[in-house]
């Protein structure tokens, strides 16, 4: 009995001494554990928002960005609150632009205070051309301009003192669509190649509208 008595304590005394010292250990590893988990997922989540807002900020620079149309200067080609896709790459390249491309302009590179907003604009005339404005129609190199993209009808008039203009190196001149609603080249003069953003590649709503802007 003394022998069965002995070994029973030898088996039982040490475990109070154990186990609270195994708790303390088991209590402190998990909460560092969740610690660095958390700080570790908030690291990653602002990480996450940097490249985001790095990515966007070079592609609405650079690459393309969403415009919302204001204004009825281009109507009927554009109407009031259309969302468009701005193609910037060709100004990010220093390629040139094409007649009859829709394109973006900046107004603070305009030699024009009254204008303060961007405007949107159709190309008709191109580096190295002579435009003039005559008869309620514009010629460029003393030669009628097609303009299929216009309602039937319509009447270019006259409405600044630019009438007849020679386009120099990196020069464009720019109209509404809507000529009788328009302020364009025919205000405030040429426009820089500098100044131009990008040219609307798509319309994306209304939904019914859908596709190339031409």
């Amino acid at each position: 009995m003394t022998d069965e008595k002995f070994l029973k304590e030898e088996m039982t005394e040490p475990i109070p001494a154990v186990e609270p010292a195994l708790d303390r250990v088991e209590s402190t590893g998990g909460s560092q554990g969740n610690s660095n988990g958390k700080l570790k997922n908030v690291l990653e989540w602002v990480k996450f928002v940097c490249i985001t807002l790095v990515l966007y900020y070079f592609l609405s620079q650079f690459v393309f960005q969403v415009n919302i149309v204001q204004g009825r200067s281009m109507f009927p080609t554009l109407k009031p609150q259309d969302r468009v896709v701005v193609n910037k790459l060709r100004t990010t390249f220093s390629r040139p632009y094409d007649r009859g491309d829709i394109v973006t302009i900046n107004a603070a590179k305009l030699d024009n205070p009254d204008i303060d907003k961007d405007i949107v604009k159709r190309i008709v005339a191109l580096p190295g051309e002579t435009v003039e404005i005559k008869d309620g129609q514009v010629f460029v190199n003393d030669k009628k301009l097609p303009e299929k993209y216009l309602p039937s009808g319509v009447v270019t008039e006259l409405i600044g003192s630019y009438s007849r203009v020679l386009l120099g190196k990196d020069s464009y001149f720019v109209l509404g669509d809507n000529r009788s609603h328009s302020t364009d080249s025919r205000v405030f003069g040429v426009v820089p190649a500098k100044a131009i953003m990008g040219y609307l590649a798509f319309r994306i709503f209304p939904l019914y509208s859908l596709g190339r802007v031409k």
